[in-house]
C-alpha cells in the first residue's frame, strides 16, 4: 500500500467510516515516526496488521478505531513492538470493554509516555508496568473500573517517572463539599495538582509517599478551612509553605509529618520554627508513647507552634 513511500515520516488515518481494513507494513515505510489511527468505526481489529519493523516509529496512537463493544485490543496483531526500540509515546484509547493491556507492551523499554484513555474494564493495572524503565509519564483518563496503580514494588522501578496524571482535576475547582483529601503513593511526582488550591472547604490534607516534592507551594494557604495537615515518606521535602503562608491557616491545629528526614534537619528550635519530638529517641524514657526502630524518633509534630497555639493570657 506504501511501497513508494520510504520517506514518509508521519500518518494519519482518521475518521474513516467505511474503512474496513488496513495494512500497514513498516518495512515499506521505514522513516515512519508518528502513526495514529483514530475513529475508524468499520475497522476489523484482526485485519489491522501492525507493527513489525518498527524502525523509526516513536509516536503511536490508537484512538476510538471501533464500533463494536466486543473488540478487543488483543485483537492488533502487537507483537512487533517487542522490536519497538525507538517507540516514545503511547496512546490508547476508546476500549472501554477491554480488561487488560497487551502483554507485548511490556517490552516497550524505551517509552517515555503512556496514555490510557477509556479503558472501562480494566480494574489492575499489571506489575510489568515496572518493565517500563525509561517512562516519565503515565497518564489514566476514564478509567470507571480501575481501584489500583501496579504495587509499589513496581512503581519503585521507575526512577525516572516525574508525572502520574490519574485524574482530571479540573472539576475538584467546584467541589465546594469536600473536606477531606488523601492522596497516596506517587514516588516520583515533583508537584501537587495545582487544583488543590481551590479547595477552600477542606480541614483535612494527607500526602504520603511524594518522594518527588521537595517543597510545598505557598498555595496551600488558600486552604483556608484546613485544620490537619499530614505529611508522609516524602523523602526529599526540606520545606513547607513559607511562613507568612502557613499564618493564612488560622484554623490550623494539628500538623503531623512521619519519616519526612529533611523537614527535621530544616526546622530547629535555634531558628524559632521547629519540630517537637512526640517519640523519645531514648527507649528508657517514661514518656515516650511509643517506640520507633531501635528506639529511634520517627515520628514529629507541631510545625509552627506559635501558629498552631495562642498565647495565655499574662504569658509574654
Amino acid at each position: 500500500m506504501f511501497q513508494s513511500c520510504r520517506s514518509l515520516r508521519s500518518l494519519l488515518v482518521m475518521r474513516c467510516p467505511n474503512l474496513v481494513s488496513f495494512s500497514l507494513n513498516l518495512q515499506e515505510t521505514p522513516s515512519l515516526e508518528r502513526f495514529i489511527l483514530k475513529e475508524c468505526p468499520k475497522l476489523i481489529p484482526h485485519r489491522f496488521n501492525g507493527f513489525a519493523f518498527a524502525a523509526s516509529l516513536r509516536r503511536l496512537s490508537i484512538n476510538s478505531p471501533f464500533s463494536s463493544d466486543d473488540s478487543s485490543v488483543d485483537d492488533f496483531d502487537w507483537s512487533g513492538l517487542r522490536s519497538a526500540s525507538t517507540l516514545r509515546e503511547l496512546r490508547l484509547e476508546g476500549l472501554p470493554h477491554t480488561e487488560s493491556l497487551p502483554h507485548q507492551l511490556q517490552y516497550l523499554t524505551t517509552l517515555t509516555s503512556l496514555s490510557l484513555h477509556n479503558f472501562g474494564g480494566i480494574r489492575v493495572l499489571p506489575d510489568w508496568i515496572g518493565n517500563l524503565v525509561s517512562l516519565e509519564t503515565l497518564k489514566l483518563r476514564d478509567c470507571d473500573k480501575l481501584q489500583s496503580l501496579p504495587p509499589e514494588a513496581a512503581m519503585r522501578r521507575l526512577t525516572k517517572l516525574t508525572c502520574v496524571d490519574v485524574f482530571d482535576w479540573s472539576g475538584l475547582r467546584s467541589a465546594s463539599t469536600l473536606r477531606e483529601l488523601q492522596l497516596r503513593g506517587l514516588p516520583h511526582t515533583e508537584s501537587l495538582p495545582h487544583q488543590l488550591q481551590y479547595l477552600a472547604t477542606l480541614t483535612s490534607l494527607t500526602l504520603a509517599n511524594f518522594g518527588g516534592i521537595e517543597v510545598l507551594p505557598d498555595w496551600i494557604g488558600d486552604l483556608v478551612s484546613l485544620e490537619t495537615l499530614e505529611l508522609s515518606d516524602c523523602e526529599n521535602l526540606r520545606s513547607l509553605p513559607s511562613e507568612a503562608a502557613m499564618r493564612r491557616l488560622t484554623k490550623l491545629t494539628r500538623v503531623q509529618v512521619d519519616d519526612c528526614p529533611l523537614l527535621r534537619q530544616r526546622y530547629t528550635s535555634q531558628r524559632g520554627i521547629y519540630l517537637e519530638e512526640e517519640i523519645s529517641s531514648d527507649p528508657t524514657s517514661g514518656d515516650s508513647k511509643q517506640e520507633g526502630n531501635n528506639g529511634a524518633q520517627t515520628s514529629i509534630s507541631c510545625c509552627f507552634p506559635s501558629l498552631l497555639k495562642k498565647e495565655k493570657p499574662g504569658e509574654a
